[in-house]
């Protein structure tokens, strides 16, 4: 129910700050809920198909005062989550420290780069809520908080500010491994790199050469990464996780793989044209290149996961971008030769609506078993916290259906 809350309070937010412009409270409403965002991941118990390994985790690590070098060492995770988790230990053995402190920075990070680079941060704030929040807040938290770095950052990559901004690379690292992309993405903004990364006739015919190459070397891909596993303790371990499930191979049916290309793909490329045909219009532009840049890299990631699955983990941290590209072009004007249009709101609604029905199809309705039994949205759906500890058993039982296929 909580979940159905905060969708219908965005939706009143969408309506009066997003579209009608008000101005009034608006600062308010958008620190309301984030409290709102930040309740839920601080007090959520057992949600997520991760939890049981962090319930392990948390179990047997040892509090800050007592935790050695070596200790760390040992634990698979990046040593900063561990001294961070270490910390919380002191204050109470439960989860729930850690939970919130987790969520607040995650969430108060996200809302905070969406405050700052979209005309409607509300329905960013919506369309974070449907295609990253269960992901980040109560399934992959050590990378959330290095995704929430990642976001910190941004100005500092956008004004080219290169020294602050490894520094936040090098923190951000420090949570998770997959964070080091940071280190490589400044190349995207040299002049011989960037132009294949800048919207575009072009793009459209980029963007299939990438789904075909994809394709193409999906068998290869994972040849690879058993190769590299065998020199790597770490991606072994990764390699045995996924091995045999559909996250390294593409396993899409085509209802899913139409789905996937809506969600990640269509809304946002179509977003962009109409945002660069109104700037060439206006002569204004509401986002930087680099931010156009970053956005197009999502896109492309997108593409590529489409049969290699595993490769969309790092759209945790690059989704934002398209998210707050397809916010931008919500409410913008159309124009229709030299006429300008302005659509209502509900007709607004019904054109968006494909981009959330593909998003609720392939995270919370598709099948995790054959026979349709255990679906995706039993991670999350019903909510329970800490308050009450509730036991749901459609969860408990995908938790020991996953354990058993080692997802």
């Amino acid at each position: 129910m909580i979940y159905f809350v905060v969708i219908f309070s965005l939706l009143i937010l969408i309506y009066v700050y997003d579209y009608r412009r008000c101005v009034k409270g608006r600062e308010t409403w958008l620190v309301l809920i984030t409290l709102l965002l930040i309740l839920i991941g601080g007090l959520h118990y057992r949600l997520g198909l991760d939890n049981p390994q962090y319930y392990n985790f948390y179990k047997k690590l040892h509090p800050l005062n007592s935790l050695t070098l070596d200790e760390i060492k040992s634990i698979r995770f990046a040593p900063g989550f561990v001294v961070l988790a270490s910390f919380t230990k002191l204050f109470t053995p439960e989860l729930i420290l850690l939970n919130f402190i987790q969520s607040a920075f995650v969430c108060s990070a996200a809302v905070w780069f969406f405050k700052n680079n979209t005309r409607n941060p509300f329905f960013s704030i919506l369309l974070f809520f449907f295609f990253l929040y269960t992901l980040l807040i109560f399934e992959q938290i050590r990378e959330a908080i290095a995704a929430g770095f990642f976001l910190l950052a941004w100005p500092y990559y956008n004004k080219g500010n290169w020294l602050v901004w490894y520094l936040y690379a090098l923190v951000a690292s420090l949570f998770h491994t997959s964070a080091m992309i940071m280190f490589f993405l400044p190349l995207f903004s040299l002049p011989f790199i960037k132009q294949f990364f800048l919207f575009g006739k072009r793009t459209w015919i980029i963007c299939i050469a990438v789904f075909i190459f994809a394709f193409s070397i999906q068998l290869v891909f994972f040849r690879y990464v058993q190769l590299i596993s065998s020199f790597s303790a770490s991606a072994q371990e990764l390699t045995n996780k996924y091995e045999g499930t559909n996250v390294i191979k593409g396993n899409l049916n085509i209802l899913g793989l139409i789905g996937a290309i809506i969600r990640s793909v269509v809304f946002p490329l179509i977003s962009l044209y109409f945002l660069n045909y109104a700037a060439k219009k206006s002569g204004k532009r509401f986002y930087s290149q680099r931010f156009e840049i970053l956005t197009l890299l999502s896109i492309y990631i997108s593409l590529v996961s489409l049969s290699i699955p595993i490769i969309f983990r790092f759209n945790n941290y690059l989704l934002f971008f398209p998210i707050v590209i397809m916010s931008d072009w919500l409410f913008s004007l159309f124009y229709i030769g030299k006429k300008k249009v302005r659509l209502r709101f509900i007709y607004w609604i019904i054109l968006f609506i494909p981009l959330f029905a593909s998003q609720t199809y392939l995270s919370y309705l598709s099948r995790v078993n054959a026979s349709g039994s255990l679906r995706k949205y039993m991670a999350y759906y019903p909510y329970t916290s800490y308050l009450d500890k509730n036991i749901d058993n459609d969860r408990e039982r995908l938790y020991t259906y996953v354990k058993k296929i080692k997802l």
